[in-house]
């Protein structure tokens, strides 16, 4: 972790002006906490990370919500997988962009109903 993200008076002195999150913290306690419960009994793998963008920092004690959208499905009953193109969104409480991540990742067709 740099400084801005552990140390007080670093982060004071900072542009930041206190502690913020690193990079994709948000992404991550809300890929644990809410996306691997909802895919857990049909994902194989991950296979890329097609956009990661932070537009504002994330501070301690901030109110952040996450949504996610599944944007396409590529369904391919002769493998019996799916390929699931998903975007995360994390806004604050006045409904401001935080962060952004799209990602793709490969399913098990059957365990979707696809």
């Amino acid at each position: 972790p740099q400084p801005i993200h552990t140390d007080e008076a670093a982060a004071r002195a900072s542009r930041f002006g206190d502690i913020i999150a690193s990079g994709l913290h948000a992404y991550t306690r809300f890929h644990v906490a809410h996306w691997v419960p909802l895919v857990r009994a049909h994902f194989i793998c991950g296979m890329s990370i097609d956009l990661c963008q932070f537009y504002k920092p994330v501070y301690p004690d901030m109110a952040v919500f996450g949504r996610i959208t599944l944007q396409e499905a590529l369904p391919n009953p002769a493998k019996g997988v799916a390929i699931l193109k998903w975007q995360w969104a994390f806004t604050d409480g006045a409904g401001d962009l935080l962060q952004e991540v799209r990602f793709t990742s490969l399913h098990q067709a059957e365990a979707l109903g696809a």
